[in-house]
């Protein structure tokens, strides 16, 4: 065994089956009515994952079988007890088992081992018949590493083991690292989703263009009178005469789709109100994809930022066109312009209450470049569940194969 890449937990779990004599007359189990089980033993190292949750899931799972009835811990423990037997809790071999279930008067015993084998966590159960001592059936299963889906990966493997049916999405998201973003193979992922209202700040800077967007927003409006043969004109300067410094309100949507385990690939659309209190009401709208650390809540991302604007070309004395001066005019007309943008941020998590704080700024070019800031919050209402024993539905078929 590779000593650096694998860490083997072994979870020896022993099942009592005790079902009416008459029911067997060779080892394979086809017809059970009554199953008795318990876990015995359990053996867990490198892992989070408590024994206590792990039997609880086994027992549960087998619960879930219509064709079987479990034998509670407690009940195992104290036959255990009256009989003269320790109940042990780990190191428990094929033979140790067998001979447990004897003393319960068990004809079936299940036993599983967990363990972590480099990005995966691989589940394996067996199947013993006590009075042959031979193995009925060996299940395996191998599973993308995630110690919050253990329970999934019991319920499929056990389900596996006594031809039950298995659901497939379910199973997809156990074993694909590339399956797409649902509460089965992110139970926490609500704690980090960010859809919900943003308020926050941006402002224009500078660049090198004669009209570049700093110098348009904040140059001062007037009027001029321009003469012409037999008549006269007024025109504005075509400058806005704001601060640099907007405001912003919108709504945040974001769309999850794609999990590896603690870290989550978004798209982001964002679209805003710009300058209200300045009496602009600009509209401009975000569409960005990144990563985000779901433990952490950091995240990165990269995409473009549209703005409706009027814009136009600016005029001389004369009314002469400026050659290369169309940039953002107050008596234009509307039209789009884009840049690219990026965004770094990180969720702040208290309880239910989520409180995304983002810094955004676009590529600079020859008219200058936007940066702002942004934050909001969303309220988690339901938590997302991940599947665990006691919610798991009774399967279809009430025998093993």
């Amino acid at each position: 065994m590779n000593k650096l890449f694998t860490i083997t937990i072994t979870s020896f779990i022993c099942i009592a089956i005790i079902l009416p004599n008459f029911l067997f007359a060779a080892p394979k189990p086809k017809n059970i009515k009554k199953v008795n089980a318990v876990c015995l033993n359990n053996d867990i190292s490198e892992l989070e994952t408590k024994l206590s949750i792990i039997e609880t899931i086994v027992e549960s799972e087998l619960m879930a079988i219509d064709s079987l009835e479990v034998l509670a811990k407690n009940e195992i423990k104290d036959i255990l007890t009256a009989s003269g037997e320790a109940v042990e809790k780990t190191g428990l071999g094929k033979t140790k088992l067998l001979n447990l279930g004897e003393k319960l008067k068990a004809e079936y015993v299940l036993s599983g081992n967990l363990s972590k084998q480099g990005e995966n966590i691989v589940v394996i159960y067996n199947l013993y018949h006590v009075p042959t001592k031979t193995t009925i059936k060996v299940q395996k299963g191998k599973f993308i590493y995630n110690e919050k889906l253990i329970p999934d990966m019991i319920k499929v493997t056990i389900q596996q083991l006594f031809g039950q049916k298995v659901n497939k999405e379910l199973m997809t998201k156990l074993t694909e690292e590339s399956a797409f973003e649902t509460a089965l193979n992110n139970p926490e992922a609500n704690t980090v989703v960010r859809s919900g209202p943003r308020i926050g700040l941006v402002y224009v800077a500078e660049g090198t263009h004669a009209y570049n967007y700093n110098k348009v927003l904040t140059g001062p409006e007037y009027k001029v009178v321009r003469a012409t043969s037999g008549s006269s004109e007024t025109v504005t300067s075509g400058f806005f005469d704001k601060a640099p410094l907007f405001s912003t309100f919108g709504w945040q949507f974001e769309y999850l789709y794609l999990n590896l385990d603690r870290l989550q690939a978004f798209m982001n659309i964002t679209p805003m109100l710009v300058g209200i209190e300045q009496k602009m009401f600009g509209a401009s709208c975000s569409f960005y994809t990144g990563l985000r650390d779901n433990k952490t809540g950091f995240d990165f991302g990269l995409g473009i930022n549209v703005i409706i604007a009027n814009k136009g070309t600016y005029t001389d004395d004369w009314g002469n066109p400026i050659l290369g001066s169309e940039s953002l005019k107050k008596d234009g007309d509307p039209r789009l312009d884009y840049n690219i943008m990026f965004s770094f941020g990180k969720t702040f998590v208290s309880g239910k209450l989520n409180i995304p704080v983002n810094f955004q700024f676009t590529l600079p070019n020859k008219y200058g470049f936007f940066m702002g800031v942004s934050t909001g919050f969303n309220i988690v209402s339901k938590k997302i569940q991940n599947v665990t024993a006691v919610e798991f539905a009774k399967p279809v078929s009430s025998s093993f194969w």
